[in-house]
């Protein structure tokens, strides 16, 4: 999916509104309906041009990243040139297990489970969600999310209602009970998100970001698993 060309004076004005900080790169991206991954950039940009009209002598180019070697972190793929133990695609998926494994162990999940958790916090965001929407921003087979959604229900975390317009669409929102489980569990969520980042720059997960965003691009864009009426409210933040 190529980017569209947007004008530089556009792209400065979504820039500046995103440097501003009164509202989150994800929440810019909606009120200018870009996408997040494209905020970022820019954002980025901006702040490097401007660093560089006080003084000249920065470069504004990152210095270039070393080829990968096989060897210390596994053999590279028969034929391939392309080591799996070098993989984003690996490496993301330990992230995620490891983050969440730290959320439960400083016992989170005791109150929210990490299942929960993910459809509450897109709930928390979006306002609304079908139950397809939830099933492929949270990657829950249908079968499984629907008994997920029954229990939250009986909890008092969420609520089903007809689609405003739509009565024959039913619509989750999440309830007033389930936000405050989203509040309370928020701190929680932070930390391990601080432990996570800690020593690295704003920028690098910025740009690690826009990567992870880039090749989801290549491979067909979010649109490919996120129903069209979600992927218009650009629900996939960079944040």
């Amino acid at each position: 999916m190529q980017p569209l060309p947007y004008a530089p004076a556009f792209k400065a004005r979504v820039a500046l509104a995103a440097i501003k900080g009164d509202l989150t790169c994800s929440q810019v991206a909606r009120k200018f309906k870009v996408e997040a991954a494209e905020v970022s950039r820019w954002r980025r940009q901006l702040l490097q041009r401007a660093q560089l009209a006080f003084d000249p002598a920065l470069d504004p180019q990152p210095a270039a990243r070393p080829a990968s070697k096989a060897g210390k972190n596994g053999p590279a793929a028969p034929g391939s040139g392309h080591s799996y133990a070098r993989s984003i695609v690996y490496w993301s998926r330990i992230l995620g297990t490891l983050y969440n494994r730290q959320y439960v162990a400083t016992g989170g999940s005791m109150h929210v489970p990490v299942s929960f958790w993910r459809i509450l916090s897109w709930l928390a965001e979006s306002g609304a969600l079908t139950v397809g929407e939830i099933a492929a921003h949270s990657q829950i087979e249908r079968t499984v999310l629907s008994r997920m959604l029954g229990r939250m229900a009986v909890q008092g975390l969420i609520a089903r209602v007809p689609r405003h317009g739509d009565r024959r669409v039913s619509e989750t929102r999440i309830t007033p009970q389930g936000r405050r489980a989203v509040r309370m569990i928020g701190p929680v969520r932070q930390g391990v998100y601080a432990r996570a980042t800690r020593g690295i720059e704003s920028g690098d997960i910025d740009f690690a970001c826009d990567v992870i965003i880039r090749m989801i691009q290549n491979l067909g864009g979010h649109e490919a698993i996120v129903p069209a009426r979600a992927a218009a409210r650009g629900l996939l933040g960079a944040e």
